[in-house]
């Protein structure tokens, strides 16, 4: 099967024969017929996990979570012309 990737360091004469020896194995490659009693996909279900997960905001006002007086509330007044 490494013969895509070994192709360019191979000499022209061997490349007849690796080919024949990809074909020969072809037959283990090909995937069985899919069951036609099967209605849904194949997926990969999530790992249970042994505690709750905490779970973030989506978006958050961290100027009204922050106390007055605070660096936040600082950046804020100058950002609107209310400096000091």
């Amino acid at each position: 099967m490494n013969l895509l990737a070994t192709t360019s360091l191979e000499s022209a004469g061997t490349l007849p024969e690796r080919l024949q020896a990809l074909l020969a194995q072809s037959h283990y490659f090909v995937l069985p017929p899919r069951r036609p009693d099967r209605h849904f996909p194949r997926v990969v279900k999530n790992r249970a996990h042994k505690f709750p997960t905490k779970k973030m905001p989506v978006s958050v006002n961290w100027l009204a979570l922050a106390p007055r007086g605070s660096y936040l509330q600082e950046q804020k007044k100058m950002a609107d012309g209310r400096g000091r």
